[in-house]
């Protein structure tokens, strides 16, 4: 699986248009189980309004050496990939925006965080009710090791951790840019041995997750006992 550049996902994140909706893996099969011929029921996300919630979150994302404005790009070009309903979409995304603002404060607890300013901005802008809790209880599903208690936060909590199945050489990249925000004094071996515990307690959740990354994750998890062999 390719990472896409800055550049490109600029391009896509501000584009205009509608986003894609199909992708290679999941072509024409719906999360919700349609085949995307029934009628769709209105979420009451509006364009603008969800531009407005995309610019002000990204605005107020800390510049981390991994969750930055850039993950939070990369994050959303997958969302516009997934074959899923335009209203899973808008809340897929708008989880997104806001899913890792709480690193503001640090890591610890950052998803409540997270979760408490989505509620907060949303409600300000006139959201309902509904989609708040909707966007809210996705990002607070995105805890590591927790288990999913909605099916729009499997697929969050999955898309969140897409870059276990990146091929090799972006997977070190993005771990070793975890490495300098989380533990920049541990050797790189001890890295890579605790990375190797994580993927193998790690779980995808979402028929998505599980058909898009795991075999992938997969690969990842071989090439880490390699490289831990190795050292």
């Amino acid at each position: 699986m390719r990472r896409m550049s800055d550049e490109e996902s600029d391009n896509e994140i501000y584009a205009e248009g509608s986003p894609p909706t199909g992708s290679a893996v999941d072509s024409g099969n719906y999360a919700d189980g349609s085949d995307g011929d029934t009628e769709r029921i209105e979420s009451g996300i509006s364009t603008d309004s969800e531009s407005e919630m995309r610019d002000w979150a990204l605005d107020r994302m800390p510049e981390n050496p991994y969750h930055n404005r850039t993950h939070v790009k990369t994050l959303l070009s997958e969302v516009d990939d997934l074959a899923v309903s335009d209203d899973d979409r808008g809340i897929l995304r708008l989880g997104t925006y806001f899913h890792d603002i709480g690193y503001r404060e640090g890591a610890e607890n950052h998803e409540e965080r997270s979760a408490k300013v989505a509620e907060e901005r949303l409600s300000n802008e006139g959201y309902d009710d509904k989609t708040i809790e909707k966007v809210s209880d996705a990002i607070r599903d995105t805890e590591l090791f927790k288990e999913p208690e909605t099916r729009l936060g499997a697929i969050l909590t999955d898309i969140d951790t897409h870059n276990f199945a990146y091929e090799w050489e972006e997977f070190k990249e993005t771990s070793l840019a975890v490495k300098e925000e989380e533990d920049p004094d541990s050797s790189n071996n001890d890295w890579w041995e605790s990375t190797l515990g994580l993927l193998e307690a790690h779980s995808y959740h979402s028929e998505i997750g599980l058909k898009r990354y795991a075999s992938g994750k997969q690969e990842t998890i071989e090439r880490l006992k390699e490289e831990v062999g190795d050292d």
